[in-house]
């Protein structure tokens, strides 16, 4: 009988520590999963963004799904474009207003007659905004074109959107930092000039 009891009490004591050990499991695996949430929360809260972007694709699938994911990191989309041409005609037009775009996201394969590369080009040469390309992997030898106009981010399809989210922010502050150098140049010129002609 006390052997009975002694047994019991063993199988009760085992059985408690036993459901004890699985609580404390359960409650470190929910702290695990409550952490890692508010850590996808704070790190999406800070790669939410407000620039204003222009995409150059020519494929209307893949430039909507893009779409999306930069609107869901905060970018603020203005116009999709498959031709060269329509978005150059675009930052003509809105140069200088609230529609004109932090950056472009560029891909080389294009409809009409320029090719992302060239539009790139004529981009650099007459706006102040920022240029991310976007090439597939059969188009990797045309990295030598891409760089000799001017280093710029490349994106290799497929991409992934936190990688795109790094180049457009990188390609802002190269244009913006470009654009400063541009004015402290300027300003400097002038005063050189203006130091010439009062020694005249």
């Amino acid at each position: 009988m006390l052997q009975g009891r002694f047994s019991t009490g063993r199988f009760y004591g085992y059985a408690t520590r036993r459901m004890q050990k699985n609580i404390f499991c359960i409650i470190a695996i929910f702290d695990r999963f409550f952490i890692s949430f508010i850590l996808s929360l704070s790190i999406h809260q800070y790669m939410m963004v407000h620039s204003k972007i222009l995409i150059f694709e020519d494929e209307f699938i893949p430039a909507t799904d893009l779409k999306r994911q930069l609107m869901n990191l905060g970018y603020e989309v203005m116009s999709m474009f498959t031709t060269a041409e329509d978005g150059l005609k675009y930052l003509e037009k809105n140069k200088g207003t609230d529609k004109f775009p932090d950056a472009v996201i560029m891909d080389i394969t294009l409809k009409g007659k320029l090719d992302g590369i060239e539009a790139a080009q004529s981009i650099y040469e007459n706006y102040s905004c920022g240029v991310m390309f976007l090439t597939g992997l059969g188009q990797l030898a045309l990295f030598d074109r891409i760089f000799s106009t001017r280093p710029a981010p490349v994106q290799v399809k497929p991409f992934d959107i936190y990688m795109v989210h790094c180049g457009l922010q990188l390609s802002i502050y190269q244009a913006r930092l470009e654009n400063q150098i541009k004015q402290l140049t300027q300003q400097l010129n002038s005063q050189q000039f203006s130091n010439c002609n009062n020694h005249a």
